[in-house]
């Protein structure tokens, strides 16, 4: 009811398409088993981010090659979110100029992935592979994403991007558990301490170990995650 009150009467949320994403995912979700007509509410705001996203296509398609690299991470991580949320509603999966955005996007991410250091900005786009009509990421970009995000879960202090890094690497090896696996007998002699694990083990021993460092006084987003 809280998150109800403070939708605008455009349909967004702080007339900002991002939270405006995150909150109606949450709401479309929890309208599947509420006691409670959310029609209104989700209808204007998927209204909302149709046409954000319809903008966001039209920029990203006419770009230039040379004006794309300038915040990257922050296209990525809109038009990631915006494209996943309408896409776990089910408005979207017909929209071919969409799709070719969103291509045009994921193409930048991997010419610059040496540059990009942001795992929300990797996972926005990544988990759109969630949605049935999208198929399997590039090979290319499976690597490169699975050296990165076992990296950040092995090194990084932040339990936030931790947690996003492991539902990030869980979308990979759903998707295509053949490159992961392969991808992990390359890496794995980089890390002395775990090469004698098998991959899954690995990753149930990262899981246990992030979540014993929870603390009773953690951020929220960092809960969700």
């Amino acid at each position: 009811h809280y998150l109800i009150s403070l939708q605008n009467n455009d349909g967004s949320w702080f007339q900002e398409p991002l939270n405006t994403a995150f909150v109606l995912y949450a709401l479309h979700i929890y309208a599947k088993t509420a006691d409670l007509n959310l029609k209104k509410v989700l209808k204007t705001g998927t209204k909302y981010l149709e046409n954000e996203l319809k903008t966001l296509t039209k920029n990203i398609l006419s770009s230039k090659d040379e004006e794309m690299y300038p915040g990257l991470d922050w296209k990525a991580i809109l038009f990631g979110n915006i494209f996943y949320t309408l896409g776990i509603i089910g408005v979207i999966e017909s929209k071919e100029e969409v799709i070719l955005a969103f291509k045009k996007l994921e193409s930048k991410v991997i010419k610059y992935r040496h540059a990009l250091t942001n795992v929300e900005a990797i996972s926005s786009m990544l988990k759109c592979y969630e949605l049935p009509f999208m198929g399997e990421p590039p090979n290319e970009l499976t690597r490169f994403l699975f050296r990165f995000l076992l990296s950040d879960c092995l090194t990084n202090e932040s339990l936030r991007d931790c947690f996003i890094a492991l539902n990030t690497l869980t979308i990979l090896q759903n998707k295509n558990k053949e490159i992961v696996k392969q991808a992990w007998q390359e890496e794995r002699k980089h890390y002395s301490q775990h090469r004698n694990l098998e991959y899954q083990k690995l990753i149930d021993k990262v899981v246990q170990s992030k979540l014993n460092e929870l603390g009773d006084r953690e951020e929220i987003e960092t809960l969700a995650y």
